[in-house]
C-alpha cells in the first residue's frame, strides 16, 4: 500500500485490494480500530459481534448496553431490540434477562437494580 491511500476509519472495512471506498460493519457489529491498523479493517470478520444486552447501528465503532430496566438476550441491531421488563422484574445495564424480587420483596413497575424491590410489611408476603 502507497503512502496515498488511507487505512478505513472506526466501523468500516476494505474487503478487497483496490478499493475505492470502505464498507460499514453491520448494525449489531463494531470495529474499535480508528484507522490506525490496515490489517484490522481487509476482511467483514473484522467487525466485531456486539455482546448480549447491548446493540449498534450500522458503521458503529462501539456497541451500547440497554439501559437498567430493558433487556435483550442478543446482539442487538437498534436500540428497540432491548425490550422492557414486565412490571415487577428488574434489570441493571447491559443485562440479557430480567429478574423478578425475591422470595418476601416486591416491586410496582419496572425496577433498575435488585435495591428497586421493596421488603412485604409484616402480616404480607410475595
Amino acid at each position: 500500500a502507497s503512502s496515498g491511500c488511507t487505512i478505513c476509519s472506526s466501523g468500516k472495512y476494505a474487503g478487497s485490494e483496490g478499493s475505492s471506498s470502505c464498507t460499514s460493519c453491520d448494525a449489531g457489529k463494531y470495529l474499535t480500530d480508528a484507522g490506525t491498523n490496515a490489517n484490522l479493517h481487509n476482511t467483514e470478520s473484522d467487525c466485531k459481534i456486539c455482546s448480549s444486552g447491548s446493540w449498534s447501528s450500522l458503521g458503529a465503532e462501539s456497541c451500547t448496553n440497554c439501559v437498567a430496566g430493558k433487556a435483550f438476550d442478543g446482539a442487538g441491531t437498534s436500540i428497540g431490540d432491548c425490550a422492557s421488563c414486565n412490571n415487577g422484574q428488574w434489570s441493571v445495564a447491559g443485562s440479557t434477562s430480567c429478574t423478578g424480587c425475591a422470595k418476601g420483596k416486591y416491586l410496582h413497575g419496572v425496577g433498575t437494580s435488585g435495591d428497586s424491590c421493596s421488603v412485604c410489611s409484616s402480616g404480607k408476603y410475595a
